[in-house]
């Protein structure tokens, strides 16, 4: 995962210069999906992009387009972070995620849209929830910092016990 912020308008102008849409009109709270291609039009890799903040935004990339990232930040006032390393993904999927999900939050999350964020806490750790859905079925990815990756997890099966 990277994230690449900007206290400028310049974060918006980089990823809309290297991804297959403009991604300025994209808000706050929002997620797209797309591509990214080389100089010649082959596409490089998909992935998400979600608008976290005003000026932060996290793009889920292989480990190869990072460097490909940094090469065309150049020029670009902006800081791109790798933080692959630093913070968990764990998907959440099936008929039931959004009963899990309310639950271990304790609040009714059916309102998070499709293509959609949010903040949220679970299991005591701050988290970040999005709404893609990738299997085709009602499901939701959890991002978290790794240090809390394992209450996260722990809250989720307390959650889903119930639910069987």
């Amino acid at each position: 995962m990277r994230l690449v912020r900007s206290q400028t308008p310049e974060a918006a102008a980089l990823l809309s210069r290297v991804w297959s849409k403009d991604v300025s009109r994209l808000g706050v709270g929002r997620i797209t999906y797309g591509c990214w291609c080389d100089d010649d039009g082959k596409v490089i890799d998909d992935g998400t992009l979600t608008r976290v903040d005003e000026d932060l935004y996290r793009m889920t990339s292989a480990d190869p387009s990072l460097a490909w990232l940094e090469r065309n930040a150049r020029g670009f006032d902006v800081a791109i972070e790798d933080q692959s390393h630093a913070l968990a993904a764990l998907a959440l999927q099936g008929p039931n995620s959004c009963a899990v999900l309310s639950a271990a939050c304790g609040e009714n999350l059916a309102g998070l849209r499709f293509f959609c964020h949010r903040r949220a806490r679970i299991g005591g750790a701050a988290v970040e929830l999005t709404r893609t859905g990738y299997t085709g079925d009602l499901g939701y990815e959890i991002w978290v910092p790794n240090a809390g990756a394992l209450a996260v997890y722990d809250a989720l099966c307390a959650a889903g016990r119930p639910l069987g």
